[in-house]
């Protein structure tokens, strides 16, 4: 053996391999941390960050398991949350006396992949409706979604496991029938892909969100919303009318800024930044900004503010809207 492999074999065992299952959604969170450094770089980070941690959810480490014949090892790397005698569920079919159950939680941080607890054959997988409590309580056993099955040994005896959903677990997808030919073997499924239905989605809409949101508070900016709220806010009210005019002329500045910046975003070709989306915009309505601008600097020239003012604001918002 040469010292190039040796040495390239130290570097490929200090990395924990990620399963099979996991290499699509590590490669989608890996897209949209390109899509973020390109449009809003900082949160880019924030992603990666978020990137890497998929792939460690999928890690697939070895395990060394006991040889000895009668041993039932951990279904699951987690925290022993319970240990008592209960009745197994009536869909596991294991009768209606007591039996030891052990109860092991796995945090978003620990090993997901599900484990045989016992060499044998997986004889029944029952899906069970429910519920997403927190599945360190108690009645998260009985009331929350879960994926139950039997594994009977070579000697006839029948072991249970119930993969339970809990806060950050929504889906309980089939669980993969997969004869283990030993203790420890992989009988993977179960949680190993349900927490990624939640992590891609959520990284895909924070992506969306942050690129509108970007593009909304850049043309706030733009035409001083947050100055042209605070006076409208500070406007006396001497009677009912006063605060009801008040309200509806904050109301329609709300939604004025809300339609130009769906105008903006309708109008950008492709995914543009921020930046680009909100310059094409200007450009397209430089006269109709101009004035506004004029208006908005005879406004603060006043030191103040009235209620006539702020509709003649409105009015010329809402022809920046039909421009």
């Amino acid at each position: 053996m040469s010292n190039g492999h040796s040495i390239l074999d130290s570097i490929t065992n200090a990395f924990v391999p990620i399963h099979q299952d996991g290499y699509k959604f590590v490669l989608a969170a890996a897209l949209a941390t390109i899509v973020l450094f390109l449009l809003v770089p900082p949160l880019g980070w924030l992603v990666a960050i978020a990137t890497a941690w998929c792939a460690y959810f999928f890690r697939d480490p070895e395990r060394v398991i006991p040889a000895r014949k009668g041993l039932v090892v951990s279904a699951a790397d987690g925290k022993v949350v319970g240990a008592a005698a209960v009745v197994p569920p009536r869909e596991l079919e294991l009768g209606s006396e007591s039996r030891p159950r052990v109860s092991v939680f796995l945090s978003i941080f620990d090993v997901h992949i599900v484990r045989a607890p016992v060499a044998g054959r997986i004889v029944r997988s029952h899906y069970v409706p429910g519920v997403f409590l927190n599945a360190e309580l108690d009645k998260a056993s009985e009331d929350n979604e879960r994926r139950d099955l039997v594994i009977e040994t070579e000697t006839g005896e029948k072991v249970g496991v119930m993969l339970i959903a809990g806060l950050i677990v929504y889906y309980a997808v089939k669980f993969r029938r997969r004869s283990p030919d030993s203790v420890g073997a992989r009988i993977h499924g179960g949680l190993v892909l349900e927490i990624t239905w939640t992590v891609i989605p959520f990284l895909i809409s924070m992506v969306i969100f942050v690129w509108g949101a970007s593009v909304y508070f850049a043309i706030g900016t733009l035409l001083n919303y947050g100055w042209i709220a605070e006076r409208a806010m500070a406007l006396p009210a001497a009677t009912h009318w006063d605060l009801l005019a008040r309200a509806g002329a904050l109301e329609e500045l709300a939604r004025l800024k809300r339609a130009l910046t769906v105008s903006a975003l309708e109008e950008s070709r492709g995914i543009d930044t921020p930046e680009v989306i909100v310059e094409s915009w200007r450009a397209k309505r430089q006269d109709a900004l101009e004035r506004y601008a004029r208006l908005v600097t005879e406004l603060r020239a006043t030191g103040g503010a009235s209620l006539s003012m702020l509709l003649v604001v409105v009015r010329e918002m809402a022809v920046l809207e039909r421009a």
